[in-house]
């Protein structure tokens, strides 16, 4: 990939000049914000709070949580309030039985944080946080009664004014905090950890847009200070452009296209930490596995949901499709948003699931979460995401190594063989596709003479959002497509309401890459590498065909999808290609 303008290292190599360049506009910036978090008095002041809470000893913690725990249980009464929650009465006897074990302890708590066998690996293995960050000094703590009391009277009268749960979630929130901000990859992980589950709580878009930010922005603080590498290549310029047409486009409307292309663009930008992030094999790895077991809770779900409850025939055409028995949606409100998320996973899990580092047992667990995965997008029902996901299967086993090309091509014939012995159902619903008759092909095919009218009127695009759209696009429908609130169609969409130079952004963007991915696959150096980039190719481009007949943007998770398993291929050639680099110059 031809770089723009590449910069990396750490604190030290730019103190000592590495990055002494006067020409590189990102080296100056790194210098600056070296500097200002330097002289930053607060960061100062930070940095040695922390120091002193680190070297204090384990008593005076144990009794800052006695005397707090007490404190709040007789504040409350003192007030009146009552310890009326039992789970308030439950977490403060619990924290005063804690505290008992704390007290005989001198030690201080970087000492015990280092000896600590679970807590020592989750923040020094699993983290990733540098042991000496935050084990130093002493093994004896320093004695500090009068500063535990004054916390403990600050506790105390917290608790006892609101409540013991709200001040504990608000003290984790704060330690979360900290965490999340020394290891940005930690909350993208949690990010694509719960994904699916954001579905199951009230103002999910603005919850994801507000995870995404965060992560984003403090990502960004760790790159501008040297501890994240940033490069800039030229599908990352086509990127930002792409997020040029689409913060224009926000512009250009109302409220609604201003919230909307917001949110689209945090979730659009989160491509480039997502890069970063997949450039570390130990978190890429740890990325897979996350996709993997919410993709087998949705898939399960979505089985359950066929099998053993009444779905509803909402998105069924019932005068031609009556035996399917309702559409699965899984942790999703539409069948068809589900089935682009099986579309954008399975191909990476099944990669994963083929390389030869991969053990026996994580291999059957992967392969298992393909066939289910399978088996949920068959349950949904949706034409395109079937066909995107046979493209996907052959361009994978005829690209992924001889031994599956060989087995794919061989398995053609009793695959055929066994077509007549699917359920009607299946049958009846597979023929149906490019049927004129069929309503919803009907539908789609006017929706796009319309919108091709619209973009022949308007080719600059009419702004983003349904009201947008809505107001213009039914002076140029098809009779009876008046009240299409989206074209069916991802690129379409995309000239809708970003305009043709949008639409054209995009593509070249997909072209690049698909450029990209493909060159790494030719070089055939490293086999596990190659069915990354299989995946990865599988996935976007099965979405791809999907959106050719839906718009699979739609809902703003599924959009986030997108883009990071485009960063994710990106940041796997990035690491490879350093590899590669380095294997050179030793020769």
């Amino acid at each position: 990939m031809d770089a723009l303008c590449d910069w990396r290292g750490s604190d030290r190599a730019l103190r000592s000049g590495i990055f002494d360049n006067r020409g590189c506009v990102m080296a100056q910036v790194r210098r600056g914000c070296l500097l200002a978090r330097e002289r930053s008095t607060c960061l100062r002041f930070l940095a040695r709070e922390g120091k002193r809470y680190l070297s204090m000893s384990m008593r005076s913690y144990g009794l800052l949580f006695s005397l707090g725990a007490l404190g709040s249980m007789l504040g409350r009464l003192l007030l009146g309030r009552g310890i009326a929650a039992e789970r308030d009465t439950i977490l403060c006897l619990a924290l005063l039985a804690s505290s008992v074990f704390l007290l005989p302890s001198q030690h201080s708590l970087s000492y015990t944080l280092g000896k600590s066998v679970l807590v020592g690996w989750l923040l020094f293995s699993f983290c990733r946080i540098p042991r000496d960050r935050l084990v130093y000094g002493t093994q004896a703590g320093v004695d500090r009664s009068g500063r535990a009391l004054l916390l403990a009277a600050l506790l105390s009268a917290s608790a006892s004014l609101f409540s013991p749960t709200v001040v504990l979630l608000l003290l984790l929130g704060i330690l979360f905090f900290l965490l999340f901000s020394s290891v940005p990859e930690l909350l993208l992980l949690l990010i694509l950890l719960v994904i699916p589950f954001l579905n199951l709580l009230p103002h999910t878009t603005l919850l994801l847009t507000a995870l995404v930010l965060t992560e984003e922005l403090f990502w960004l603080g760790k790159a501008l200070c040297g501890h994240r590498m940033i490069r800039f290549g030229a599908l990352d310029f086509f990127v930002f452009l792409f997020a040029f047409f689409l913060l224009l486009a926000s512009l250009g409307g109302g409220a609604e296209a201003l919230s909307r292309g917001g949110m689209m663009l945090v979730l659009l930008l989160s491509y480039f930490p997502v890069k970063s992030f997949f450039t570390e094999q130990v978190w890429r790895r740890r990325a897979v596995l996350v996709i993997a077991m919410h993709a087998l809770f949705s898939a399960l779900l979505g089985i359950g949901q066929y099998f053993f409850t009444d779905l509803s025939l909402e998105w069924v055409d019932v005068s031609r499709f009556s035996d399917i028995g309702g559409r699965v949606t899984s942790f999703f409100s539409n069948p068809n948003v589900l089935a682009v998320y099986l579309l954008l996973t399975f191909p990476r899990l099944l990669a994963e699931g083929m390389k030869r580092g991969c053990g026996m047992r994580m291999r059957m667990f992967y392969f298992g979460v393909v066939l289910c995965e399978l088996l949920c997008l068959v349950l949904t029902w949706s034409r395109g995401a079937w066909i995107g996901a046979l493209l996907s299967l052959a361009v994978f086993f005829l690209l992924a190594s001889r031994r599956s090309r060989r087995g794919f091509l061989f398995a053609c014939i009793p695959l055929l063989a066994w077509l007549p012995l699917l359920p009607h159902s299946v049958i009846n619903r597979f023929l149906s596709i490019g049927m004129l008759a069929e309503s919803s092909i009907r539908y789609r095919i006017y929706t796009w003479r319309g919108t091709l009218r619209m973009l022949w009127a308007q080719p600059l695009g009419v702004g983003l959002g349904e009201e947008q759209i809505g107001s213009v696009y039914a002076c140029y429908a098809v009779s009876g497509t008046e009240t299409a609130v989206h074209t069916h169609n991802l690129l379409l969409q995309v000239a809708a309401e970003l305009g043709l130079g949008g639409a054209l952004c995009l593509l070249t963007v997909l072209l690049l890459f698909f450029q990209i991915a493909l060159g790494v696959m030719r070089e055939r150096r490293a086999e596990d590498v190659s069915l990354s980039m299989l995946g990865g190719i599988c996935a976007i481009g099965g979405a791809l065909v999907m959106g050719l007949f839906d718009y699979i943007w739609y809902h703003n998770g599924i959009f986030w999808l997108f883009w990071v398993a485009i960063g994710a291929t990106v940041g796997t050639v990035q690491r490879q290609m350093d590899f590669w680099e380095a294997e050179e110059r030793e020769e």
